[in-house]
């Protein structure tokens, strides 16, 4: 062998070692960047989902001065966001989690579960705009009847909820049969993606864009009515309620919107192949779902009103009961 031989050997066994740890140090610098990103969602999410009870048992605490129909469909909402943030978690946020890679390997050997959990992504996209409009309506039905009798929204408001998702669910359905998604392992990213049939997933995008479009111009419409109302309402106790409530409603509205803008800008890259970043896309998505998902435990004990002093208040005794000296600023707050 030549001397420049062996040296062009050491010299390319050196290069492709070198290539080598670059690109695990790329790979590695990109898991920990995935790792970070579910360890917040998860910081923030899993406390909103236990807060969801407390919000509940709050409301139920509440309940003499607070409409029937309004707990329910807030109990309706909240059990819908959670399973909405769960099945998110399933079937999009860990695909590059090595650790969850059993779970979509189970997925392809079984086609019913990936198939199932895929399709549940567009029905919850449909029952959470039903349960804006359910909470838009019956905050545009209690305020109203403080001036109109109105009472046939309180008897059978249970009869149009239980349409309105059933509608949702056959509109899914039509939409998205026959469900033709796979999950495939992508090296260059490490991580599953999901894949559809290319004329489904344009139909369903469209259809998804136009419904949620259609529910917000709706919930616009009722909110705006809402609004003036109570304006021109001279403010006493009750008044003060119904405003506390819709408050809660109207940011859950606002949420939406928010969600909506995401949803409607990805339609717009996909359908025109106008070629995006689609993982900052995908992050800003997880981040606007979240704000609509689990963000309403939050900003129902942040608003003022009933339901906050309703926990200060059993927090407050509780602690009281150890000896706790509850702060100043606290009490402010309640």
């Amino acid at each position: 062998m030549w001397p420049w031989n062996t040296s062009l050997s050491h010299f390319t066994h050196y290069f492709t070692r070198l290539i080598d740890k670059r690109l695990h140090r790329i790979e590695s610098l990109t898991s920990n960047q995935m790792f970070t990103t579910t360890l917040i969602q998860l910081s923030y999410g899993i406390p909103g989902v236990i807060l969801y009870l407390v919000v509940i048992y709050a409301m139920i605490g509440v309940r003499r001065i607070l409409n029937k129909s309004f707990i329910v469909i807030f109990v309706l909402t909240s059990a819908i966001n959670f399973l909405t943030w769960l099945n998110s978690w399933l079937m999009l946020r860990l695909r590059a989690e090595p650790w969850f890679f059993f779970f979509y390997e189970v997925a392809l050997a079984v086609p019913v579960v990936r198939n199932v959990l895929h399709f549940l992504v567009l029905y919850f996209y449909f029952a959470q705009n039903v349960c804006v409009f359910l909470l838009s309506f019956d905050r545009f039905a209690a305020i109203q009847s403080l001036t109109k009798n109105i009472e046939w929204w309180a008897k059978h408001y249970h009869i149009l909820t239980i349409g309105l998702l059933m509608s949702t669910f056959a509109l899914s359905l039509g939409t998205r049969v026959p469900i033709d998604s796979n999950l495939l392992y992508d090296h260059n990213t490490m991580s599953y993606n999901v894949h559809y049939e290319f004329t489904h997933l344009i139909l369903s995008l469209k259809v998804q864009v136009i419904f949620g479009v259609g529910t917000l111009i709706i919930c616009s419409c009722l909110n705006i009515i809402s609004m003036r109302h109570l304006f021109l309402l001279r403010r006493t106790r009750s008044i003060s309620i119904e405003i506390s409530f819709f408050l809660i409603s109207f940011c859950i509205f606002l949420a939406q919107f928010l969600n909506l803008a995401i949803v409607t800008t990805y339609t717009i890259c996909f359908v025109y192949d106008l070629r995006p970043d689609y993982s900052i896309i995908d992050d800003l998505l997880n981040f606007t779902s979240d704000v609509f998902s689990i963000g309403p435990a939050f900003y129902t004990l942040l608003l003022p009103g009933p339901v906050r002093q309703f926990v200060v208040r059993k927090v407050k005794g509780f602690l009281e009961t150890f000896g706790f000296v509850w702060p100043t600023i606290v009490r402010s707050f309640s």
